[in-house]
């Protein structure tokens, strides 16, 4: 009786082995869910090109295209002359990115229209990153941005960090020396294995979505506004606040 039990548990074992490897095979072949960051490392994609529908967008595009340099960035190919350029660089997490905008319609695109006009020598690159924490930054400045050494960053940060109620996989690389052996063990795992690596961004992306640190489409009219009241400050939406204001308008 033991040696069935054992039997089935080899068998089983065995068909779990080989489905994970399948899994991992194919997966290195084509990831149908790609993901910038991969464990405590950035990953960028140089050209990269993309489209994504928007259905239910308003005022956004509702066909959306997406495009990356041989940095992995939005904007344009570094110059060769880029030494002599006046070289700037946005980072940030999605506000930056601006990954609902079709390209050319970034806040960084508007930017280096109006510079562009007196500075021709201006060169602008995008490298905003879906849901980076400064210390996904950090991890950027260190493994990418050192080597391009723009002449001027700009950095639209600190909302994924709202999310941070202690020291996360970034802040505890960046700043510890010692490793404890489940650090390791991921770190070797993620690194290794796409289906780790696969695994873990979800989870990452699952807890990003408990705080609802997600994309949606805003209509600022319907957004609420801290008043100040006789007492306890009251969130009244801005479409009230207007109609209220008007209603006075005219009664005086």
């Amino acid at each position: 009786m033991a040696g069935i039990v054992m039997r089935r548990i080899a068998v089983v074992s065995l068909q779990v082995v080989l489905a994970v490897a399948l899994l991992e095979g194919l997966l290195h072949v084509y990831n149908p869910i790609p993901f910038r960051v991969r464990g405590n490392r950035i990953v960028l994609k140089p050209h990269e090109w993309t489209t994504s529908q928007n259905p239910d967008a308003v005022k956004l595009d509702k066909v959306i295209e997406y495009h990356t340099n041989s940095l992995g960035f939005r904007g344009e190919e570094p110059p060769a002359d880029l030494a002599n350029r006046l070289s700037i660089l946005a980072i940030g997490g999605s506000t930056t990115g601006c990954f609902m905008l079709n390209d050319g319609e970034t806040w960084t695109d508007q930017l280096g229209e109006q510079l562009s006009r007196d500075l021709p020598t201006l060169w602008i690159n995008n490298a905003g990153i879906d849901g980076q924490s400064t210390f996904g930054h950090l991890v950027l400045l260190q493994d990418y941005v050192v080597k391009i050494r723009p002449k001027i960053g700009i950095f639209l940060v600190g909302i994924n960090d709202v999310a941070l109620e202690a020291s996360n996989w970034f802040d505890d690389r960046i700043t510890r020396a010692f490793l404890g052996p489940r650090d390791l063990l991921v770190d070797w795992l993620v690194s290794q294995f796409e289906l780790a690596s696969l695994m873990q961004n979800l989870w990452r992306t699952r807890r990003a979505q408990r705080y609802q640190l997600v994309k949606n489409e805003m209509n600022y009219a319907d957004l609420e506004r801290w008043t100040p009241g006789g007492g306890a400050p009251q969130c009244v939406p801005l479409s009230v606040q207007r109609s209220d204001q008007s209603l006075r308008s005219r009664s005086a």
